[in-house]
């Protein structure tokens, strides 16, 4: 390929928002551009990140960027400083090596430091001196931050809710009492306090209302509950540095708490008397304790993750994640049902030890499943070498076309989407072959199948002995990689979809259902393992049979 058509990208960054409205980045792009224009560069691609620290691993111009590299359109990346592409050493590194490898030039136009090992040397150095001057900036920002803690002044970060940020009459930065949001507190207090909703009933009742959160968003159950819970700075004190759930997953300010005074939400009687109620509402150690066979491996008819949750009865129940939560594209709410926890485990255990009481089977299944597959995909094991084949054509033809194109004088923009099409295609094809390739099996690879099932049979024939065992049966069905779809929700024909029976008395709940006037129809997937000596192959999709 000729220099004149080398494809170059530019990457600039700003690591506060303030600086995106001066020229910084426009600085950068520029001095990118011209660097192109000197050395015959043909820019095709601009990957900005403006108000972004450099601390951050991923950020989406940088993501966009390394994800265009990997695809194979770009041959050159240009920044104008090291400090520009991360100051994270090890990040850095990681980056730039991974560059190399893909045959990708790396320019940093203020240092001009080429590949050779002294200039990686170099590298190297300069990227050990921006890290130390990140640190040392993150060092004093804490020490600062700390001083204006101790001197009784609000040391940075937006207010908790229900506050807001003022300045003094000598610039500093101190907490007073944000009107609107004090109306929703006391809103939260009487209904938790004197009406004795739960945050559910809370959270529907705060956005009938109209009263939103503190960007406009609707209230749900589950950050209501968060909010609630975290009444510290209610009856006046707040504290900078304490210790939260959250402390070990994030770097926090190293030193003892600073307890600072700020206007009080509620009187110390009222405050009490929330503070008791959450304390009443916590979980027992009796729910502490109980696991969720299905954590993780159940989803709503749209595809979103379910949830364990207690209802206001303390029965257990699977929950939809966008239940309570608008959906950005529609503006509304999901229409999903509650899933009767106890029900659906057992159906799923009940579906998964059946089909490991005889393996032979189960392998019979998973090769029915595979002619599908092969069916569907029109494609048979006779087609691999013409898949390979087809695969090596896509992959000089992925680099060939964007090139051609380039050279011919089409736009870069159009090139670069022609090109990414070309590499779905490629990808596509990839996996055509796996799963082709997966059915493809030797007797010998069969046998080891059958054997590694005869194991899991046997563990689930020892977690069945257990009936409470709930880890030992997640064991299994993590080996199977069980993973349940609701689909939908069929009336209960015990009690014709009421939710109750008659000529039973006020305890008359329909014992089929329990309560909840409809079922859940659920399918069950999973996939058959290899041995541990074949790790590289290829596991054997199966559905099981559920109802």
């Amino acid at each position: 390929m000729q220099a004149s058509t080398r494809r170059a990208a530019i990457c600039a960054r700003v690591s506060t928002l303030d600086q995106t409205r001066g020229t910084s980045l426009d600085t950068q792009v520029a001095e990118g551009r011209e660097y192109a224009r000197t050395h015959r560069l043909q820019v095709v691609g601009e990957y900005v990140d403006g108000g972004v620290s450099g601390k951050y691993a991923n950020r989406p111009g940088l993501d966009r960027l390394m994800d265009d590299c990997r695809a194979g359109l770009i041959d050159v990346v240009i920044v104008s400083k090291f400090d520009r592409f991360g100051r994270s050493f090890r990040h850095t590194v990681q980056l730039v090596g991974e560059l190399e490898e893909l045959g990708i030039e790396f320019v940093s136009i203020a240092e001009r430091i080429d590949n050779s090992p002294s200039g990686r040397f170099q590298r190297h150095v300069l990227l050990s001196v921006a890290e130390f001057e990140r640190e040392r900036i993150l060092e004093r920002t804490t020490k600062g931050m700390e001083a204006t803690a101790l001197a009784g002044r609000w040391p940075a970060g937006p207010a908790p809710y229900g506050w807001k940020v003022v300045k003094d009459s000598n610039g500093h930065s101190t907490l007073a009492l944000n009107e609107p949001e004090v109306a929703v507190w006391e809103r939260i207090v009487s209904c938790f306090v004197d009406k004795g909703m739960s945050s559910l009933e809370t959270a529907k009742e705060l956005n009938a209302a109209g009263l939103r959160r503190r960007r406009g968003q609707l209230w749900n159950s589950s950050e209501l509950w968060v909010l609630v819970r975290d009444t510290t700075c209610l009856a006046g004190t707040w504290t900078y540095r304490r210790q939260t759930a959250n402390s070990r997953r994030r770097r926090t300010p190293s030193g003892p708490p600073i307890t600072l005074s700020i206007p009080p939400i509620l009187s110390q009687e009222r405050y009490e008397a929330l503070r008791a109620v959450v304390a009443a509402r916590s979980w027992t150690k009796k729910q502490q304790k109980h696991e969720w066979l299905l954590a993780g491996r159940i989803r709503s008819p749209h595809g979103r993750r379910m949830h364990g949750m207690y209802d206001p009865n303390g029965k257990r129940r699977y929950r939809c994640g966008g239940k309570f939560s608008p959906d950005g594209s529609l503006g509304k709410f999901c229409d999903c049902r509650m899933v009767h926890a106890d029900d659906v485990e057992e159906l799923v255990w009940g579906v998964v030890t059946k089909a490991l009481s005889d393996p032979a089977k189960l392998l019979s299944l998973a090769r029915a499943q595979a002619q599908i597959s092969a069916e569907e995909t029109k494609t048979t094991s006779v087609d691999l070498a013409a898949l390979d084949r087809k695969i090596a054509r896509l992959e000089r033809a992925a680099g060939e076309q964007l090139a051609k194109a380039l050279a011919a004088g089409a736009d870069p923009k159009v090139a670069a989407a022609a090109a990414a099409e070309l590499q779905a295609e490629l990808n596509a094809t990839r996996q055509q072959r796996a799963v082709v390739a997966a059915w493809v099996a030797s007797a010998s690879e069969r046998r080891t199948r059958a054997q590694r099932l005869s194991d899991i049979a046997q563990e689930a024939t020892e977690a069945l002995k257990a009936s409470g065992n709930v880890p030992a049966k997640q064991k299994v069905l993590s080996a199977l990689d069980i993973n349940v779809t609701v689909t939908g929700w069929e009336a209960c024909g015990t009690c014709n979809g009421k939710g109750r029976l008659s000529g039973r008395g006020r305890h008359n709940a329909c014992h089929d259902c329990h309560g909840m006037r409809y079922k859940a129809l659920v399918e069950v997937e999973g996939s058959i393992p290899s041995a541990a000596e074949e790790k590289d192959s290829t596991p054997w999709p199966i559905k099981l049979a559920a109802s």
